[in-house]
């Protein structure tokens, strides 16, 4: 049996989303900064950083941040609203009035995934509308 040096962190919550892929973050998400967050996140933004960028008295990697896939029936942001009003990831992340993912229309259900969901519900939010959340083995 292989030695798991630690587990995923299903209270771990969504900080960012870059089909097929969604962030998650052990600190709080007010604090999670990453690159370029004050542009849209599907042209020039970046995944979440795993050091504290601006700060030089804390040592890197003090969080940690899942990388997990996923799949199914979703609009992502910037389909969600006109081109004159894309939301930046700031945006999403502490104004918490824009989803990150949405049902895409013809679903059964209205369902939508806000920053700062955590990874458990993601999981189960991805299963309710017929997609799935691959999480890797540690």
């Amino acid at each position: 049996m292989a030695n798991i040096e630690h587990e995923i962190d299903m209270n771990s919550v969504l900080c960012f989303i870059s089909r097929p892929w969604a962030y998650f973050t052990t600190q709080v998400l007010s604090d999670q900064f990453g690159d370029n967050w004050t542009d849209k996140p599907w042209t020039d933004a970046g995944g979440p950083y795993r050091h504290r960028h601006y700060d030089p008295k804390h040592k890197p990697n003090t969080w940690e941040i899942y990388k997990i896939a996923y799949d199914g029936f979703w609009t992502l942001p910037y389909k969600i609203h006109p081109d004159t009003n894309h939301p930046t990831v700031s945006m999403i992340n502490n104004e918490k009035s824009i989803p990150w993912l949405r049902s895409e229309m013809g679903m059964p259900q209205k369902i939508v995934i806000m920053a700062g969901t955590t990874l458990f519900d993601f999981c189960k939010l991805m299963r309710a509308n017929g997609g799935n959340a691959f999480i890797p083995i540690p």
